[in-house]
């Protein structure tokens, strides 16, 4: 369907930087590699979505149903971490049928690993612990929205809920509270 490439963003100055022209084509191949891919993930599916890269290099994607299927923007893949966020994003185009966000989560996930694993990339340890930080953080956002019973699927997540902690500032000193209050059963 629709894809919208953005040349990926090097920053000018630095090692490998805009003024390095092997480095800049380097980055480019290994980065429509990547687009390929997500390409070719995405022709495979049941309704292909409509794919728009956005300038960013970390951000997180989203998944948006449109009339006429579906609409996912994500940054340009560059890397291992990039690219499973893209693919995270097509599975969400799948498996939008579950009625909890967390499961929804989980399923794409579940998604971008069996992916990755069919196509032999690697699932890195920054993938791997973002996943585990981002599954944490979808039971932790689920419990706190009142979710009486934990998933079956998520109960491996549970362990790492106090990992899904965020900083405040209280009168001028910093604490780290939860992000979830609720009794973990």
């Amino acid at each position: 369907m629709g894809l919208r490439m953005l040349a990926p963003f090097v920053a000018p100055g630095l090692p490998g930087g805009e003024d390095d022209p092997k480095s800049v084509q380097r980055r480019r191949r290994v980065a429509m590699k990547y687009v390929n891919i997500l390409e070719d993930i995405n022709n495979q599916l049941p309704v292909p979505a409509r794919i728009e890269f956005f300038k960013s290099s970390k951000a997180g994607g989203k998944a948006y149903q449109v009339a006429g299927g579906w609409l996912v923007r994500v940054p340009p893949p560059v890397d291992y971490e990039t690219l499973f966020t893209g693919i995270h994003e097509l599975g969400h185009t799948v498996n939008s049928h579950w009625r909890l966000s967390c499961l929804r989560e989980y399923y794409a996930e579940m998604f971008a690993m069996q992916c990755f694993k069919r196509l032999n990339l690697p699932v890195t340890k920054d993938i791997e612990s973002h996943h585990k930080w981002y599954m944490a953080f979808s039971l932790g956002q689920a419990l706190n929205r009142g979710l009486k019973r934990v998933p079956a699927e998520l109960k491996p997540y549970r362990k790492y809920l106090h990992k899904t902690e965020k900083l405040v500032c209280d009168g001028g000193s910093w604490k780290r509270i939860s992000r979830y209050h609720a009794f973990v059963p």
